[in-house]
């Protein structure tokens, strides 16, 4: 048994190889966008979760939690990271209608300059 090991054991958590997987988008300018998958490092396992390395810091992620930050598997993070993206287009959609029909309102009635908010 390695020494880091027998701490992990003594202080009460598992060391484990475990490896837990969130997908993520970036941009990279000129509408370039990429998807990558993202392997994390399950550092223990608790009772009601399991901590991953997430670089500088550790990150919690519950088990039984429906809307995890990061899944056990590839194909779950997927399915995880669609759910995601499909809420922040309809979140963004609906703020962009909201944006035009402000701006609507805005260019054809003038009146608004002079009404007061209560």
């Amino acid at each position: 048994m390695l020494r880091t090991e027998f701490i992990g054991l003594f202080l009460g958590y598992h060391m484990t190889t475990d490896y837990w997987y969130r997908f993520e988008n970036f941009s990279c300018g000129n509408g370039v966008v990429k998807v990558h998958l993202r392997k994390l490092p399950v550092i223990r396992y608790t009772p009601c979760g399991a901590w991953l390395d997430i670089g500088l810091k550790e990150r919690f992620v519950l088990t039984t939690a429906t809307k995890r930050w990061a899944a056990p598997t590839p194909e779950e993070a997927l399915k995880s990271f669609k759910a995601r993206k499909k809420r922040q287009v309809q979140i963004l959609s609906n703020q962009l209608n909201d944006a035009k029909t402000a701006l609507i309102i805005a260019e054809a009635d003038s009146s608004i300059i002079n009404s007061r908010s209560n």
